[in-house]
Order: structure tokens, then C-alpha cells, then sequence
């Protein structure tokens, strides 16, 4: 019986997309490729963007990181050359469609380096 609760219990972490740490990552509705992720944990960018960016991201991706434990919202841009960060105002159900998503007040900007220097923008 152990045994049985016990291949349950790995299937069903299996099936709830456990290996990942902000959740499961979804399309943005009406958009061109961008992913967003809906989280109630913290995103840090300083502790954050690059285990993030190696978890999630391939080159070029676009991604809306909603926070509801800060409510905000983190958008990585992929350049190319470095991450592009801005962080957002959290504003209520702009998650749901690419022409209100991230289009809240302007917190602050960061460039990182793929090696995971952090420069914030003033």
C-alpha cells in the first residue's frame, strides 16, 4: 500500500510541473510568442534573472513574470547580447491579453549579462 501512495504521490508532482520553480509557463493571449508565468512567490531580479532565464528561456524569448507577492510585473526581453529587464507596476488582470500585459507605472530597468553581472539603469 506504501508503495502504491508512494508512485501516486511522484506522479502527481510529475503532472503538477513541480521541477519548476515559478510554475508552469503559458502563451500571452493576441501576442507573438511571448510566455508569461503567474507566480505567488518573489521574483528578485538581482537573485533571480538568471537561474530564471536557464530554467525557462531560449534566445530571443520575451517573458512576463507576475508576481503576485509584490504585485508586480518583470519583463525579460532576450536581445541577444544580454538580458533586457523592466519591472512594473502589477496592474489587476493585465496578464490575460498582450495589450495590457507589463503595462503598468515603471519601477525600475536592469541590463544582466548572460554571466550575470547586473547593471541597473537609472
Amino acid at each position: 500500500m506504501k508503495r502504491i501512495l508512494l508512485i501516486l504521490g511522484l506522479l502527481l508532482l510529475a503532472a503538477c510541473g513541480s521541477d519548476e520553480t515559478y510554475g508552469k509557463a503559458s502563451d500571452v493571449r493576441d501576442s507573438d510568442g511571448w510566455k508569461k508565468v503567474v507566480t505567488s512567490k518573489k521574483f528578485d531580479v538581482e537573485e533571480d534573472t538568471i537561474d530564471f532565464y536557464e530554467e525557462y528561456m531560449e534566445n530571443g524569448d520575451i517573458y512576463y513574470i507576475i508576481s503576485f507577492a509584490t504585485n508586480t510585473t518583470t519583463v525579460i526581453r532576450d536581445t541577444g547580447t544580454h538580458l533586457y529587464i523592466s519591472v512594473h507596476e502589477y496592474e489587476d488582470k493585465e496578464e490575460h491579453d498582450a495589450k495590457t500585459i507589463g503595462s503598468g507605472m515603471l519601477l525600475a530597468e536592469y541590463n544582466v549579462s548572460y554571466d550575470g553581472e547586473i547593471d541597473k539603469i537609472d
